[in-house]
């Protein structure tokens, strides 16, 4: 059965990669994992199997590639009405949480791409006396600034508002709390993300418990093929729960 399934998906790769046909093969391919993850969040793409099983034929880089595919067309395709009615909702959600009281500084992202528009967040942020953190890539890494203002934001990586080349950027251990965006992301904390991998090298020495995802719900896979230097988050905030991943 299994050496079945793994040509099925073989000859899947190679036909249809980035189609549908791809993710629904490898769906029906699926080992279960019962027990693995808690608190599961059903979401519309169904959960993705676990990889452990079809290494020996299948390009965790491929497949991430597909996912990336699928989940950033599907987030282009919100509507403005949707992305700010839900992004009020996660950035109202994570205001309420002790994490976010009982810290000063907090590094949060410019959304892209129709990613939770953390803005709000950022006047909340100013307006509790607490100090916002954006990200910059130089050199190919990521460094956090400290940023009073949006207009000392300009245009920078991949033509993402960044802080500008007056500011400076802060220590990351400074920093009590990150909000991080993704593609997707799974219960246990796995994260995709565009991948540079800015984020997981950036974050590698950094607690999970300090990281929070910012995501829509259907962006809430089950499980999630994942590489030992990808970065888990240790919370995901959607417009309808708060989910601590069992890291």
């Amino acid at each position: 059965m299994l050496k079945r399934n793994q040509e099925s998906w073989s000859n899947c790769l190679t036909d249809q990669l980035h189609k549908e046909a791809a993710i629904r093969i490898w769906n029906s391919t699926k080992t279960g994992n019962k027990g693995s993850i808690y608190n599961p969040i059903k979401n519309i793409y169904e959960d993705i199997a676990p990889l452990n099983n079809y290494s020996n034929k299948i390009s965790i880089a491929e497949l991430k590639k597909s996912l990336r595919y699928k989940f950033l067309s599907k987030r282009c395709s919100l509507s403005n009405e949707s992305i700010q009615k839900n992004s009020k909702l996660i950035c109202d959600s994570f205001a309420q949480l002790n994490a976010f009281k009982q810290s000063s500084n907090i590094a949060i992202y410019y959304p892209v791409k129709n990613e939770v528009d953390t803005l709000t967040l950022f006047n909340t942020i100013q307006s509790a006396g607490k100090y916002s953190y954006f990200p910059k890539v130089a050199d190919g890494k990521l460094y956090f600034h400290k940023i009073r203002n949006l207009n000392q934001l300009e245009t920078g990586y991949y033509g993402i508002p960044e802080p500008g080349n007056s500011v400076i950027f802060t220590g990351i251990n400074e920093i009590d709390l990150f909000i991080v965006p993704g593609l997707c992301f799974d219960l246990k904390g796995s994260r995709l993300g565009y991948g540079k991998g800015l984020y997981d090298q950036a974050l590698k020495n950094i607690s999970s418990s300090k990281l929070y995802a910012f995501c829509y719900k259907f962006q809430i896979l089950n499980e999630l093929p994942s590489d030992k230097d990808d970065k888990r988050v240790g919370h995901l905030i959607s417009e309808s729960d708060v989910v601590s991943c069992k890291i």
